[in-house]
């Protein structure tokens, strides 16, 4: 609770200290808000709640969008993550194609670091491209914007939106494992007041991995009208339906990935997933109070409607353990959130100050249910010679449950943007409360029920100053605060509740852009600790003690433009040091689990005409990753590589074909895998032809 007091001391001294520094007189003078610089390239990305270019904020955050990497053919969201700085992949139980992410060292969990169209969503569950037009990475704990988060950053994925310009386009693409994807595109004006999107996409087909078929549907209406007065209403709909086989990757064997064929698997043919996710949302804007005022709503429901399979847990010699599990789940999120803002001008003509006032008003009520899950032991499987097909049979450990979340959230955030001269300051911070139910009812082996009640609060502070000391180059700095909150099931020996999970950064950089010059190239330094974090009590070895420390130091560098007419380059290295410093379970100085210390990546197109978007286009990259380690101990190790990928892209009248080339030198690799479990590790895809042939109907 000091500490906590301490930053919010420190965080209002530092703005008081600012308004001081820029305000010579408290008059306010409503006149519009001061643009310094207007930049078409470098605007700033949505999650940041600031319409200000990134080159004016004291903040690190990339925008990747799907257009720039259209000859890529991106089939999810990590091949365009590839190319931030700050990230690397990581996978959950969803398999390969449904990555995760590190960032900035941390671990992005499922359900606290991704967002969708503003409204945080389950990371963990399938994804179409077929709607996502962005991918957005904003870098170190963003507690004060989104509460309870992780200290590595968030991750936002901006969908398409209701048009005026008319959009009539279909597609299909095919790859050389089998799979297909056919997309609809349709958007345009419906009245001089009104305006839609319809995106539709059916995907089904094979994979390099054994065993591994898969098909999805989705349905993506959405609509906006304008009324008089500049108000605005929008409604969307996102259906997802998601049918395939279960995937666990390969194990590890001697402190390395087990040289098998990377198409092995070590599942069974009946192990199903199948999930169903609704998305509602609304959003309602209108001028009130001399500013804007924006009311949004937004319900999620995600069900797995099966989910059945045999999960390698462990490996004894080389008999690969199984579990057989059994269970549907379900998640309901239902958010809303009153934003307003302002903008005004304090202070005489010689010496201004604008300010850009957001507020925040944000509830949430979020659920989890799991009914009649099954957990037991199933066949083991030899690692080099797998016979499948093995029947389950009830061992003692076989167990029948339900298991029951709800959560409810309360957040107020205050952010400031004060521009004054070459300055720019961004002051914010956030309330957060957090209610957490957890019920758990076990019937068999033996009945068991538990129910845990646990509440936290926190305040999240975050202050950064951006000074342009030349109107090409700009120098920030800033400090950023997070909190999240433990489970409620997790207690102390003693059964006390542990206090929420707490991490602070501290970063510097520079960035520059010129002014005639259509690219931004930035380089940041930074260092973030996470304290608090649950570590085994060492007398007694079941339970936790809180006295664990996590940090990530590094630097980052990046580029995003052209770097001639018809050249354009997207390109990234990371070196990071992420470590344990302090744990009673693992050796301090242990590496985090799927972090590199050094990754880099380039994405390069040309142009091969200069009317219009050019007849072709040419593209090449590639995406490096160092040895990474899949657990805490550091005792099973992932070797790095490079991958290099191609495409190329021919456009003639309305019709447009794209060949990409993934994997070019066919490299044996492994891309990703579950934190901290070295019996599930996923190999990368071989050398992967996919084509996409769309039509322009307009």
């Amino acid at each position: 609770m000091r500490e906590k007091r301490k930053r919010w001391h420190a965080a209002g001294l530092l703005w008081v200290g600012a308004c001081h520094l820029v305000h010579a007189d408290d008059k306010v003078q409503e006149v519009e808000f001061i643009q310094v610089q207007a930049r078409s390239f470098a605007s700033s990305t949505t999650a940041s709640l600031s319409a200000t270019p990134l080159f004016e904020l004291p903040l690190s955050a990339t925008t990747l969008s799907a257009a720039t990497f259209a000859d890529r053919l991106p089939k999810d969201i990590a091949d365009l993550a590839d190319y931030s700085a700050g990230v690397s992949r990581r996978s959950n139980y969803w398999g390969i194609d449904t990555p995760t992410f590190q960032l900035r060292g941390f671990n992005a969990g499922d359900s606290t670091a991704y967002y969708k169209d503003g409204f945080r969503y389950q990371g963990r569950g399938p994804l179409s491209m077929a709607n996502i037009e962005a991918v957005e990475i904003l870098r170190g704990p963003q507690s004060a914007l989104y509460g309870w988060s992780e200290p590595g950053g968030a991750v936002q994925l901006r969908v398409k939106q209701p048009t005026a310009q008319s959009v009539r386009t279909a597609s299909l693409q095919v790859d050389g494992w089998g799979k297909t994807s056919s997309t609809v595109d349709l958007g345009g004006a419906l009245s001089e007041t009104s305006r839609f999107r319809f995106v539709a996409a059916r995907e089904q087909g094979g994979s390099f991995r054994d065993q591994q078929n898969g098909e999805q549907t989705l349905l993506a209406p959405s609509i906006a009208w304008d009324f008089s007065g500049g108000r605005q209403l929008s409604l969307s709909l996102e259906w997802l339906d998601d049918k395939r086989s279960t995937d666990y990757g390969i194990p590890a064997i001697n402190g390395a990935p087990a040289d098998v064929p990377v198409s092995r698997a070590y599942t069974e043919e009946w192990g199903k997933q199948h999930s169903q996710s609704t998305r509602l949302a609304s959003r309602w804007q209108q001028p009130a109070w001399e500013g804007d005022l924006s009311l949004a709503l937004s319900y999620y429901n995600f069900n797995y409607l099966e989910y059945r399979d045999a999960e390698p847990c462990a490996l004894s010699g080389t008999s690969v353990k199984r579990w057989y599990e059994s269970y549907p789940e379900r998640y309901r999120w239902l958010t809303g959130y009153l934003d307003w803002s302002r903008e005004f001008v304090v202070g005489n003509a010689d010496n201004a100050a604008a300010h850009r006032i957001s507020t925040r008003l944000e509830t949430a009520r979020e659920s989890r249910s799991l009914d009649r899950g099954v957990l037991d032991e199933y066949a083991p499987i030899d690692l080099y010679r797998p016979i499948y097909g093995q029947a389950w049979t009830p061992t003692a450990d076989f167990s029948v449950y339900d298991q029951t979340w709800t959560n409810q959230s309360v957040g107020l955030v205050f952010q400031d943007e004060i521009r004054t001269g070459n300055w720019t300051w961004l002051l914010g911070t956030r309330f957060a409360y957090l209610r957490q139910v957890f019920d758990y009812a076990e019937y068999s082996p033996i009945p068991l029920q538990d129910h845990s009640i646990q509440r936290d609060r926190s305040i999240t502070p975050r202050v950064g100053v951006n000074w342009r000391a030349m109107p090409w180059l700009a120098l920030y700095t800033n400090y950023s605060a997070g909190a999240m909150a433990t489970l409620p099931q997790s207690r102390s020996f003693g059964g006390g509740a542990f206090s929420p999970l707490a991490s602070k950064q501290v970063e510097a950089g520079v960035k520059l852009q010129p002014v005639d010059d259509d690219w931004l190239a930035s380089a940041a330094v930074f260092n973030i600790e996470s304290s608090n974090v649950l570590t085994r009590d060492p007398e007694h070895p079941t339970y936790s003690i809180q006295t664990g420390v996590q940090r990530s130091r590094g630097l980052e560098v990046e580029w995003q433009g052209n770097l001639a007419p018809r050249w354009r380059l997207t390109a990234q290295g990371t070196w990071l040091d992420a470590h344990l410093a302090e744990d009673q379970r693992y050796a301090p100085g242990n590496r985090l689990p799927y972090v590199p210390r050094f990754g880099g990546s380039a994405w390069l197109t040309h142009r091969l005409a200069a009317e219009g978007d050019g007849r072709w286009s040419v593209s090449g990259g590639l995406v490096h990753q160092g040895d990474r380690y899949a657990d805490f101990a550091n005792n099973t190790r992932i070797p790095g590589f490079t991958r290099i990928d191609l495409g190329a892209t021919y456009r003639e009248k309305k019709w447009t074909t794209t060949l990409a080339l993934e994997n070019a030198t066919d490299r044996r690799y492994y891309v990703s895998g579950v934190e901290n479990r070295p019996a599930v590790i996923y190999p990368g895809a071989p050398r992967t032809v996919s084509m996409k042939l769309a039509y322009d109907f307009r």
